[in-house]
């Protein structure tokens, strides 16, 4: 019987550097410890034990992350939510996981956590702004070194629905986290004095990620105050990195002052989702510090990851493996991934696991992908979005890649529609850049003509609809089909 791994400690390496920035000040390692050991300590006093599911909702704040830590420290498995989710979305998610518990904040909250047993957060906000209160009292250790958390025990969950299906609740160890924090260092550069952004919410995973890398190489978490803009943030807190979204990175370099802010950073890790050429050209016209990446929530962050000044020669729509000998392709062309950062698998409602391995422990993404040159990564799609048009395979991410090389267009997706002469027929929301009408149909057809073959451009182009923007970083495909089914008749 193998012996059990474990992870000493949930903190950042000892340096002199502050660890955790927000509102006007940085808290010292001591302070953050301070406070990591009441929260588990209140935690563990509310009956909170070793495997319980604790959920809460997660934008990117204070509060949220010394809970999530503290969740994981009292051997707990926290459970962070969408707030911007539909309150019936969450209630699946909570039923997925098998919460049983919930923190709170506010009345708003105890809505959205409805028949869950409700802890009540002891702190203000205030109190957790104002840093003088964070002072350990005269007999408090400041540092809770000792604890450790076993490395393949379930830690954090977060939830798959993104883009299709129903809630999966899949699974992540301290481990598999921190695994991921060391291969993007190896790649992005992160030391103590540095700060990374927590400009992703905690309920995804690419925000997780920005957790663990500052608490693994001990560069600080810098947190902006909730609404605060981004190009403020950035400024006020002195962040040398940051995760960002294609749309985010667009409106950075539309204003002048973000493109200032932009070349004051170490580092740029952008992703999830598709990004358009025209902002990869800009990236490498600007010699901005751009590393593009590639990732699951399975595989506890990114996959695979372009180096810093990739597109400075022109856009690269492929990236190596994070860690050598983690990917490889099946005979028909489908990504599969292994190794340390791998998921535990998906948590059932009555605390089983689903382990949805291939025999020799493989993980297939349902992402399509081919190899290029220098062993590098092109994702093609997800065999899950492919339909049949006139008898012939589309894949939807080929065409929203063809629109996204107009400069007009920021952002698109593309569903299949039912057709009674092809059977289904694509159909695509655009986002478009300020000042810019969608195009026609006959439009469209004249600027895709050399990218697409005729049946692959959309039948009709739809205006990007504002209210499906509410679910997260991902938008969820089968909203936006169900929603062209509508208009379409």
């Amino acid at each position: 019987m193998s012996a059990v791994r474990r992870i000493e400690t949930l903190l950042p390496p000892a340096s002199d550097a502050g660890v955790l920035r927000c509102g006007s000040a940085a808290a010292s390692r001591e302070v953050f410890a301070a406070w990591l050991r009441a929260v588990t300590q209140w935690l563990t006093g509310q009956g909170i034990r070793p495997g319980d599911r604790v959920a809460f909702l997660a934008p990117a704040g204070v509060r949220q992350v010394v809970s999530l830590i503290a969740c994981m420290r009292a051997g707990a498995v926290a459970c962070p939510l969408n707030p911007r989710q539909p309150a019936t979305v969450n209630a699946e998610c909570i039923r997925a996981a098998g919460c049983t518990a919930g923190i709170v904040w506010s009345e708003e909250e105890c809505a959205a956590l409805a028949g869950l047993r409700r802890l009540t957060f002891p702190w203000s906000p205030q109190d957790l702004l104002d840093l003088a209160a964070w002072a350990p009292g005269p007999n408090a250790p400041t540092d809770p070194s000792a604890v450790s958390v076993e490395a393949d025990a379930p830690a954090v969950v977060v939830f798959t629905s993104g883009s299709t299906g129903r809630p999966r609740a899949a699974v992540l160890s301290a481990g598999s986290l921190f695994a991921n924090a060391r291969a993007s260092r190896r790649n992005i550069p992160l030391a103590p004095g540095d700060a990374w952004l927590l400009s992703l919410p905690l309920y995804h995973v690419s925000g997780l990620g920005i957790v663990f890398r500052c608490i693994e190489s001990g560069a600080a978490m810098a947190v902006p105050d909730p609404d605060e803009p981004l190009i403020d943030a950035m400024r006020r807190l002195g962040a040398t990195s940051l995760s960002l979204v294609p749309t985010q990175l667009h409106r950075l370099l539309a204003d002048p002052e973000g493109v200032r802010a932009l070349r004051a950073v170490k580092s740029v890790l952008l992703g999830g989702g598709a990004i358009p050429e025209d902002l990869l050209r800009e990236v490498g016209r600007r010699r901005l510090p751009v590393a593009t990446t590639y990732g699951l929530t399975e595989t506890a962050s990114q996959v695979a990851t372009t180096a810093l000044d990739a597109h400075h020669d022109g856009p690269r729509r492929s990236a190596p493996p994070l860690i050598p000998g983690t990917v490889r392709l099946s005979d028909d062309g489908e990504v599969l991934v292994s190794g340390p950062c791998l998921f535990l698998g998906y948590l059932q409602p009555d605390g089983s696991m689903e382990r949805p391995f291939c025999p020799d422990g493989w993980f297939a993404t349902g992402d399509l992908g081919t190899w290029e040159a220098a062993g590098e990564l092109r994702i093609l799609g997800r065999r899950d979005f492919r339909f049949v048009c006139g008898g012939e395979n589309i894949q939807p991410e080929e065409i929203e890649a063809a629109l996204l090389s107009l400069s007009a267009i920021q952002q698109a997706i593309v569903v299949p529609t039912p057709d009674p002469e092809w059977g289904e027929r694509p159909v695509a929301f655009v986002r478009t850049a300020a000042g810019c009408a969608v195009p026609t149909a006959a439009a469209l057809r004249e600027l895709l003509r050399d990218r697409l073959p005729g049946i692959k451009i959309p039948q009709a182009l739809l205006p990007w609809p504002a209210d499906l923007d509410a679910g997260g970083i991902k938008p969820r495909r089968s909203d936006f089909a169900e929603r062209a089914r509508r208009l379409l008749g």
